[in-house]
């Protein structure tokens, strides 16, 4: 199993990142995502699945503090 973890401040960030990782062999088939209230998590979340990428959940950091 790989992992990798990355961070954007906007979707189009994210989709950098993603595709970024993809571009060297990078498969993910699962993601954990830790989101702010201020991001569009429908756009994220359709990010991932049109990469057929399962998201296990989605949170904002607030829970953790």
């Amino acid at each position: 199993m790989n992992s990798v973890t990355f961070k954007g401040i906007s979707t189009q960030a994210i989709k950098k990142e993603l595709e970024r990782h993809l571009e060297n062999n990078f498969k993910p088939t699962l993601a954990i995502i830790f989101l702010s209230i201020k991001q569009d998590i429908k756009a994220i979340s359709e990010l991932f699945g049109a990469k057929e990428i399962k998201i296990f959940g989605a949170t904002t950091s607030g829970e953790f503090i």
